[in-house]
């Protein structure tokens, strides 16, 4: 009993303010974690938790569903907490991409772990590239000038309004290793363990062996009459390093897919470039885009699990390392690198399509449940997921009805700003 009793009342209080009724917590959520799970807590645990959480003061728990994909388990569960005058903050880790409609179904906290992460290429130090953002959180990130050629050069039909230019007959890296922008003592926190993937969660389905980490090179190529099809614009490979700081130098190649065939190292021709698909904001810049795939797990050659990248992480697998993209110009022709982006199939294939959205189980008719919990203690490659989640509820309920909350760890407190606040993403 104690173990669940433990309950997390240890001032992990959740304090949302309410602005539709809800049945218990309508003036002001006073809510608590718990350890109700529906798939393992007894229906007499669940009451003995409620019951000392209502005499405590609280009027809402978090509760929790994995594994099982039926509705029972988890409607009994909020039927628990409504004898007991508690509302339900919910955390539904549900991932069922059933080929069968009536059996498809996803949670909240299931669908806000995808991933998708924009690196701006422009963000080389901690200087300002559009007003006043030499400080802001959005841009936590950068590559070092001091690894890269080229400048960042303004105009607004690109993603923030700038790109990063190489000039034609300037060779060296375009792009290099991602850090964050501001210190950490006398080195820099390197980019990598900010990325955490849906691990397996549900019945039946291995969701890490389904999944991939794609990586999106956004560009374009400008002054190529001169050159012949065969010859090298560029040079793509990823690296990690053994410590997740600027202070390790030591690093290794890593083996990544183009398609189905797998290298260490893919080389641009002239012919391939102009094969290359546009990019999505390929009316305004001209843009193309390339694209390299990373397997989390499973009947792969070579998967990110293999190769060290990955560890177990409560419901998710955590980059453990730094995956840097290294983009080598070759002086060819003039380059305008828009961004790098990083998502993940979950994220693409089903976060950002209405359609499955449209097959998150919201449980309409129970008045108690107050908000859905998202993943925990999200990271920046997930907001643009809790983003879409939002907008979605927003668009299901009657205005703030619910919302999709969290937690979050500001375990980058430490990071030297220029203008001295701390960085809370």
């Amino acid at each position: 009993m104690r173990t669940y009793i433990h309950i997390l009342l240890f001032i992990c209080i959740l304090a949302v303010p309410c602005s539709l009724p809800a049945l218990y917590s309508d003036d002001f959520l006073i809510g608590a974690y718990s350890h109700i799970r529906s798939y393992s807590t007894s229906a007499a645990c669940t009451d003995a938790i409620a019951t000392r959480a209502r005499e405590a003061g609280f009027n809402a728990l978090t509760s929790y569903t994995a594994w099982e994909t039926n509705d029972t388990a988890p409607s009994d569960m909020f039927g628990i907490l409504d004898s007991d005058s508690l509302d339900v903050i919910y955390e539904d880790l549900i991932f069922n991409p059933d080929p069968d409609p009536s059996l498809e179904k996803y949670g909240y906290a299931a669908l806000s772990s995808g991933i998708d992460m924009k690196f701006e290429s422009e963000y080389a130090d901690a200087s300002e590239v559009n007003s006043e953002d030499s400080f802001l959180d959005t841009f936590f990130y950068m590559s070092s000038s001091a690894a890269r050629v080229g400048s960042f050069g303004y105009d607004e039909d690109y993603s923030n309004d700038n790109y990063w230019s190489v000039p034609d007959s300037s060779s060296g890296y375009a792009y290099k290793d991602i850090t964050y922008r501001w210190p950490h003592g006398a080195h820099y926190d390197r980019v990598g363990n900010e990325f955490r993937f849906l691990g397996e969660t549900t019945n039946g389905v291995d969701t890490p062996e389904n999944n991939k980490l794609n990586v999106r090179f956004v560009f374009r190529v400008d002054g190529l009459d001169s050159y012949s099809n065969s010859d090298t614009l560029a040079v793509f490979s990823f690296v990690k390093y053994d410590g997740m700081t600027t202070e390790f130098t030591v690093h290794d190649s890593l083996y990544f897919y183009q398609g189905s065939a797998f290298t260490k190292k893919y080389v641009l021709t002239k012919a391939i470039y102009e094969s290359l698909p546009l990019s999505d904001t390929s009316s305004l810049t001209g843009c193309k885009a390339l694209e390299f795939q990373f397997p989390l797990k499973g009947s792969f050659a070579h998967t990110l699990d293999s190769q060290g990248m990955l560890s177990d992480n409560a419901w998710h697998l955590q980059m453990n390392k730094s995956l840097n993209p290294w983009m080598y110009w070759c002086g060819r022709g003039s380059l305008r690198l828009d961004y790098i982006e990083y998502f993940d199939d979950v994220f693409a294939n089903y976060t950002n399509i209405p359609a499955k959205r449209a097959k998150l189980r919201n449980f309409e008719s129970v008045a108690n449940l107050r908000h859905f919990y998202g993943m925990d203690e999200p990271k920046a490659p997930n907001f643009a997921s809790f983003k879409r989640l939002r907008e979605h509820l927003q668009a299901t309920f009657p205005m703030d009805a619910r919302y999709i909350v969290t937690a979050n760890d500001l375990d980058r407190w430490h990071l030297v700003k220029p203008d001295t606040t701390r960085y809370r993403r």
